[in-house]
């Protein structure tokens, strides 16, 4: 299961539109879903226990620190995987991923991954993804 979770993050694959878009949106429900879970622990904190907990004070507190960055640089690094793996779709070396990181210009290169179609058959990254689990190797 690990190896099959590993394998789909392989920046030498390709991947599609299709999963691109998948990928990002289930990034951003994930990020919403954990700013919904936050403010409903607040809440419940604030409500049923009377602890309030300023966001001010979560936001100075060690622990929470290191799990925002332990989470960031995660979600950065899976993130810049599957830029490169589009790229490969596309064609493109996989270290144009970087240009990801580019203020606006970033966002721009991000956005156009979108829009462009891969290369139709094989060509030097790989086979026509298949979006689908990799195979164990």
């Amino acid at each position: 299961m690990l190896r099959t979770l590993v394998a789909s993050f392989d920046p030498r694959r390709r991947r599609s539109r299709k999963y691109y878009l998948a990928f990002y949106m289930a990034l951003i429900a994930l990020g919403m879903a954990l700013m919904v879970i936050y403010f409903l622990v607040d809440l419940v904190l604030g409500q049923v226990l009377n602890l309030h907990i300023a966001a001010a004070d979560i936001e100075e507190s060690s622990w929470f620190e290191a799990l925002n960055w332990g989470v960031s640089i995660v979600v950065a690094v899976l993130g810049l995987a599957v830029i490169a793996q589009r790229c490969h779709d596309i064609g493109w070396p996989g270290w144009l991923a970087l240009v990801a990181l580019i203020p606006y210009l970033g966002i721009v290169f991000w956005l156009v991954l979108f829009f462009i179609p891969g290369t139709r058959g094989p060509n030097r990254y790989g086979p026509v993804p298949q979006d689908g689990p990799p195979d164990p190797a």
